[in-house]
């Protein structure tokens, strides 16, 4: 049970530093996105 919990602690952490990490990505496809299709 704390192994599963320990788990998904590590994967919702690595998941925060990817999303952190892809806002700027994201941002920049949203804006390419608008562009191409305005």
């Amino acid at each position: 049970m704390s192994f599963i919990s320990l788990k998904f602690y590590f994967l919702a952490l690595k998941l925060h530093n990817l999303s952190n990490s892809c806002k700027l990505i994201l941002k920049s496809r949203i804006f390419l996105y608008a562009f191409v299709f305005a």
